[in-house]
């Protein structure tokens, strides 16, 4: 026996040798099963619930959901816009589409159709008139030792209590409409109302504010957009509309400055 052959001994007696324990046997466990059911491979098959991404289900093209907001619906904004000028002509061809959307005429439902449109109209106006009749009368019921008040005493009454809640209706009113009411007009003129109010619009669950022009053309209220709340050229427009109609101003006058395009 060689000498290298001696030493390998001698090292393999110092060598220790590895013990292999016996595995565990695997358990089975139903809990964990309802836990990975529909993460498991083999329900891979289930279709995804629009419902998970919020109340809305959104459509792209050939009907496919995606949970990406399609903001062609919305206003355009100033800041997408080189000029004044683009802005005008999309914002323009925006207010005439949504003026379809909201002119277009709406379908009754089958199990409406086949009542009287004037019977509606008949009992809602017939409801308006006896609302306040109504709650005035009930508001007058008289005691059992008071019945020997004469009636006109009591018309005297409700008399008085209508002209008192017509009167507390138009102090509710804005001030400039209460004016235009009670004002002696000629029957030739007509009434001039316009103001700059702020609106908003939510997109994607978020609110933007934003200004514009109103001014009342008969009973039809006519919008014109002036700008973002947080624009500087939207607050100088605003602020210079505020002074021309603290002037005087007519409404063609102001729609002349905000959109010269437009001839009314």
């Amino acid at each position: 026996m060689s000498s290298y052959e001696a030493c390998y001994e001698q090292l393999a007696l110092f060598t220790p040798h590895p013990s292999f324990s016996q595995l565990p046997t695997p358990k089975h466990e139903p809990y964990w099963d309802e836990i990975t059911k529909e993460i498991a491979p083999e329900h891979i098959e289930e279709k995804w619930n629009p419902d998970d991404f919020g109340g809305t289900s959104f459509k792209a093209e050939g009907d496919q959901l995606t949970i990406f907001y399609d903001d062609l619906k919305e206003p355009p904004e100033p800041d997408d816009f080189n000029s004044i000028e683009e802005f005008e002509k999309a914002w323009s061809t925006w207010e005439s589409v949504r003026e379809q959307v909201i002119n277009a005429p709406q379908k009754t439902a089958p199990e409406h159709i086949d009542n009287n449109s004037s019977d509606v109209t008949y009992t809602t106006s017939q409801l308006l008139n006896t609302g306040v009749r109504g709650q005035t009368e009930q508001s007058l019921q008289v005691a059992p030792e008071h019945t020997n008040n004469s009636s006109s005493k009591v018309a005297h009454t409700t008399s008085s209590l209508l002209n008192t809640a017509v009167r507390e209706q138009l102090q509710q009113l804005p001030q400039n409409l209460v004016n235009g009411c009670t004002s002696n007009q000629k029957p030739g003129q007509k009434q001039v109302t316009h103001w700059v109010e702020p609106y908003w619009v939510e997109r994607a669950a978020k609110k933007y504010k934003y200004y514009r022009y109103c001014w009342m053309q008969g009973r039809k209220i006519n919008r014109i957009h002036i700008g973002s709340v947080n624009s500087n050229v939207a607050k100088e427009r605003r602020h210079e509309v505020l002074q021309l109609i603290s002037t005087g101003k007519l409404p063609g006058e102001i729609i002349d400055y905000l959109k010269p395009e437009i001839k009314n």
